[in-house]
């Protein structure tokens, strides 16, 4: 049950003030019937928002309550395997995560120069992380418990322009800078301490626009992450990947259109057995048909290569992991669309 009381206040015509209090009352009952009792839990929650508009500026704050997931609370023994097990704990308590936000947008017509400044912060209490216990065999024990702590935050920055036609040709250039921090506690053993995740990243993309007959689109972008340890004596981990991307589309006489796109990731952490790099082309071509172009027949292949994974790498307490997954590689695929249009009149 919630209320959700608040007002509005115009403060000037460019600065406006919306306040509000949200009150939440929680009733869980979870039912384990598997010889243990049952947990019945009540809280009350007051709940602060606000956001304040100030022209082309805005900042706000706002708090929210997520409960235990119900396999964590639940006192049982989970066995996996045999070197992997967990065990949930029903003294969890609630998370509350306080977001904080301040956006900045403009665009300037005479220019036509847009700019754009974004960030969020966002501060738990009571988060739940895992406890784990690794024997000298390598079975694995955990459990979930809370702690105060946690922390994320991110700030982007991009800038785009569009410039005058120069013999038809219609040039825009974007730019977007973006950091992230990530801060959470672990538990390995007799091993306590924070782990930190920094990244930041930057990418450009040109677009050029021929009498809208071509269409040319690359783009970079590169990142930078960094993995720290805090209370241990772990290793510091950090590495560069990079991705380029490309799309293009042609009209050509005939009713033809062709259109494709090609990207390009590499990681160079990636460990014996994984790709370091990818290369992904995919290639359509298309036909106009029918009266006013209401219908299209399409030959697309996807993956020409046929080189696409799922592939990441992240670090995590005293380790890291390579994810490397089969999906969808290269197809093709022939398409017959119709467009019906539909006049109402009275």
């Amino acid at each position: 049950e919630s209320v959700h009381p608040g007002i509005t206040y115009n403060i000037t015509k460019k600065i406006t003030l919306v306040a509000g209090l949200s009150t939440q009352w929680q009733q869980i009952d979870n039912q384990f019937n598997k010889n243990i009792p049952d947990l019945n839990q009540n809280y009350l929650f007051i709940l602060p928002n606000l956001r304040l508009s100030l022209g082309d500026m805005t900042l706000s704050y706002d708090a929210n309550i997520s409960q235990p997931s119900i396999n964590d609370l639940q006192p049982i023994k989970y066995v996996y395997s045999p070197v992997s097990s967990y065990t949930g704990n029903p003294d969890l308590k609630p998370t509350k995560r306080n977001n904080f936000s301040a956006n900045y947008y403009s665009y300037k017509p005479e220019s036509q120069v847009n700019t754009s400044v974004y960030s969020n912060f966002t501060l738990e209490e009571n988060s739940v992380y895992r406890r784990r216990t690794i024997s000298s065999v390598g079975a694995s024990t955990s459990s979930p418990v809370n702690r105060n702590g946690q922390y994320n935050g991110s700030l982007g920055f991009n800038i785009g322009k569009k410039f005058k036609k120069i013999n038809d040709i219609t040039i825009g250039v974007s730019t977007n800078i973006f950091s992230y921090v990530y801060h959470n506690f672990f538990q390995l053993n007799q091993d306590e301490g924070f782990q930190n995740n920094y990244s930041i990243s930057a990418s450009g993309r040109l677009s050029v626009n021929w009498k809208d007959i071509i269409e040319f689109e690359p783009a970079y972008s590169i990142n930078r992450n960094i993995t720290t340890y805090t209370g241990v004596n772990y290793n510091n981990v950090a590495y560069t990947s990079h991705s380029v991307d490309t799309h293009f589309m042609s009209h050509l006489p005939g009713k033809i259109d062709i259109e494709g796109s090609y990207n390009y990731t590499y990681n160079p952490l990636a460990s014996a057995g994984f790709q370091k790099s990818i290369n992904l082309v995919s290639m359509s071509l298309a036909h106009q048909l029918l009266k006013k172009d209401r219908g299209e027949i399409k030959l697309s292949c996807y993956d020409i290569f046929n080189q696409n994974v799922s592939a990441y790498q992240y670090a995590g307490a005293n380790s890291i992991t390579d994810v490397q997954s089969q999906i969808i590689k290269r197809y093709f695929l022939l398409t017959l669309l119709f467009k019906f249009n539909k006049a109402i009149t009275k």
